[in-house]
C-alpha cells in the first residue's frame, strides 16, 4: 500500500482505515481537550450573505442627519437675516442720497411735514427703485423740510436713518 500524505479534508473509507480512523480519533480528542487552533480548515468558511441594514445602524444614521440638519438650518437662518440687515442699511443709505439729492434740487427735504409709508411714493418722489418684499419703509419729513426721517421695519427690529446723524442704526433683534 502507498503511504500518502497525511490530509484531514480526504474522505476515508471506514472498512479499509479502521485503524487509522481509531488513532485520528484519539489524537482529535487530546488535541480538542489542549484547545488548539485548527491549522486547516476543510470547509472554506464564508461570511453570511449582506441582508441589510440592523435597525440599531439604521437609528444612528437617521440620529447623525437629524443633528447635521438642526445646525445648517439655524446656521442659514442666521445667515438670512445678517444679509436682509444688510439690505436695510444699503436702502437706507440709499434714501439718505436720494435725500440729499433732493435736498439740493428744492432746497428742503421730502416729505415736508408729513409720513409718508407707500412704497410708490418713495420710489416716484426720490427717483430711487426701493422694493417692499421684506421691509416695510417710512420717510418722515421735517416740519420746515430742514430734516427727515427715514425707517425699514420687519420682525421686531427697525433701522433708522435721520438727515442729522447719516447713519443706519437698529433698534430690536438686530444682526
Amino acid at each position: 500500500m502507498i503511504e500518502k500524505p497525511f490530509d484531514p479534508c480526504y474522505n476515508f473509507n471506514m472498512k479499509e482505515n479502521r485503524g487509522l480512523i481509531l488513532l485520528l480519533t484519539r489524537f482529535a480528542k487530546g488535541w480538542l481537550l489542549r484547545s488548539r487552533p485548527q491549522e486547516r480548515r476543510c470547509l472554506p468558511q464564508t461570511e453570511p450573505p449582506f441582508m441589510g441594514f440592523t435597525l440599531v445602524e439604521l437609528m444612528v444614521v437617521i440620529i447623525i442627519i437629524s443633528i447635521l440638519a438642526g445646525v445648517s438650518v439655524v446656521s442659514y437662518s442666521n445667515t438670512k437675516e445678517k444679509s436682509l440687515d444688510k439690505e436695510a442699511t444699503s436702502a437706507l443709505v440709499l434714501i439718505r442720497n436720494a435725500e440729499r439729492q433732493y435736498f439740493a434740487r428744492f432746497e428742503r427735504f421730502w416729505p415736508s411735514g408729513t409720513t409718508v409709508t407707500t412704497i410708490a411714493q418713495i420710489n416716484g418722489n426720490l427717483t430711487i427703485d426701493l422694493s417692499a418684499a421684506n421691509w416695510a419703509f417710512g420717510v418722515t419729513g421735517g416740519a420746515a423740510g430742514i430734516t427727515y426721517n427715514a425707517s425699514c421695519t420687519r420682525a421686531g427690529r427697525t433701522w433708522r436713518i435721520s438727515g442729522l446723524t447719516g447713519n443706519p442704526t437698529c433698534s430690536g433683534t438686530c444682526f
